[in-house]
């Protein structure tokens, strides 16, 4: 009886082999690695052959272990894959800031008219006063 196994991977991204690359890079040991993560090294195995790893704190917690930022290694992997998925959201986020930025400066300009215009008051008043 074969078993149903979900497909999870998102354009062919596997997490878990990630994770694997990154412990295998920084030389350590897989059991090690369990240990500090406080799962069986039979846990760590079954989580690197998820696509998803498990869940995002074991990534947070792999990441701490290894000293690694999975999270990195992971949207780098994306990026590779799809840039256009970054390129948009860049885009987009730097239209927005532009956008709040712009606002920003024209109302800074706006009160800087004010206490410019505030200012001559008081000096016309101060020289009327001699």
């Amino acid at each position: 009886m074969k078993l149903n196994t979900k497909t999870v991977e998102f354009d062919g991204l596997h997490i878990g082999q990630i994770v694997r690359k990154a412990i295998e890079t920084r030389h350590m040991d897989f059991a090690r690695v369990a240990e500090k993560m406080n799962v069986t090294p039979t846990g760590m195995h079954h989580r690197m052959k998820n696509p998803t790893f498990s869940d995002i704190y074991d990534i947070i917690r792999v990441s701490q272990v290894l000293e690694v930022d999975v999270f990195t290694l992971i949207f780098n992997e994306l990026n590779k894959r799809m840039p256009k998925l970054f390129s948009l959201n860049d885009h987009e986020f730097n239209n927005t800031k532009i956008k709040s930025l712009t606002e920003m400066v024209e109302k800074l300009m706006h009160e800087n008219k004010s206490l410019y215009d505030i200012i001559a008051v008081y000096k016309n008043s101060a020289l009327k006063e001699m």
